[in-house]
């Protein structure tokens, strides 16, 4: 075999190497996201960040197989599945570039859900004993730790909630804990303004939502972009292959 076709081997074999690991990547973050946001998901009624993260665990699960098809058509020498290879990179690239639209263009409706699930939530389900209800406080609870937000507009907020008349009356306690920035017993005591988060959850958590549409989105567009090289590879080794068979020079 000439040494020209036994480089393009290797290179390609590295590269689909590459490939196999991205795909496990992008199967990662996907299943991190669905994941992440199902933690949150009673503040949000829509299913679109799932739609997208179920593409990239679709998208990263094929692409890793296909890395290691790649690496066995070079191995093996077999036009056949280089060129079958190429079209099934090229579809999911198209499912990438997909996903990654997807989640750009769903972001406004995503902060309106988001808005109008954080309202309701601490307004007037927080606090309630029945088990919907309960969920909802845990996800609210959640939310103002990990976003660091108290509130839907500020700290205020709570002091009209059903949390704060029903079950608050002393004015002892003017925010849950939840709004500590270190979480501690008594950290929600009145007075204490400076242990408690100053932004409100609306602000912070469309913010947050954008942040996990934009890594959702980005990862889906930048391996896809990779995978072009895959496709040009791979023909590449094919006119290799065919030339080294000839017996023509390869170039």
């Amino acid at each position: 075999m000439a040494c020209a076709t036994q480089t393009v081997r290797y290179i390609f074999f590295l590269f689909n190497l590459l490939i196999w690991i991205l795909g496990i990547v992008v199967l990662g973050v996907g299943i991190w996201s669905r994941v992440e946001n199902d933690t949150w998901s009673d503040l949000i009624d829509t299913n679109t960040i799932f739609e997208a993260s179920n593409l990239l665990v679709a998208a990263g699960l094929i692409v890793a197989v296909l890395g290691f098809l790649g690496c066995c058509g070079a191995i093996k020498r077999w036009r056949s599945m280089l060129i079958a290879y190429s079209i099934f990179v090229f579809l999911i690239f198209v499912l990438e570039i997909a996903a990654g639209a997807y989640a750009y263009t769903k972001r406004e409706k995503v902060e309106q859900q988001l808005e109008a699930g954080v309202k309701k939530g601490i307004s007037t389900i927080y606090g309630k004993t029945d088990k919907a209800s309960k969920g909802m406080s845990i996800a609210v609870d959640w939310f103002q730790q990990t976003v660091k937000c108290c509130g839907a507009s500020g700290p205020g907020d709570w002091k009209t909630s059903y949390w704060y008349t029903s079950n608050n009356s002393t004015n002892k306690n003017p925010v849950p804990e939840s709004c500590c920035k270190v979480k501690a017993k008594g950290c929600n005591a009145a007075g204490k303004t400076d242990s408690i988060f100053a932004e409100g959850c609306i602000t912070a958590g469309k913010a947050y939502a954008v942040k996990n549409m934009k890594l959702i989105g980005g990862v889906g567009v930048g391996i896809a972009v990779i995978e072009l090289f895959g496709i040009v590879f791979a023909m590449w080794l094919c006119c290799a292959f065919r030339r080294d068979e000839r017996g023509d020079p390869i170039n």
